[in-house]
């Protein structure tokens, strides 16, 4: 079964896939390997996205942003 369609049922229909993964044969490094750090990659991933596009809000000066370069260095 693929990680969104897992995610998804265990939101949804937490006592059925719960008795379908009690089922599974596996152990636990295989499940942080297959499961657990995809899922908690997305926070990280999501963030570095967010901030390099649109930098990060400062209470005085609004947001600061990471500057372009001039086009002299370039």
């Amino acid at each position: 079964m693929n990680l969104t369609q897992r995610a998804k049922n265990i939101l949804l229909q937490p006592v059925q896939e719960w008795s379908i993964i009690d089922k599974e044969p596996g152990s636990a490094a295989e499940l942080y390997k297959s499961y657990i750090a995809p899922l908690a990659a997305i926070g990280p991933v999501a963030s570095i996205i967010g901030l390099s596009i649109f930098g990060i809000g400062v209470p005085i000066d609004g947001n600061f942003a990471w500057p372009n370069p001039p086009d002299s260095y370039r």
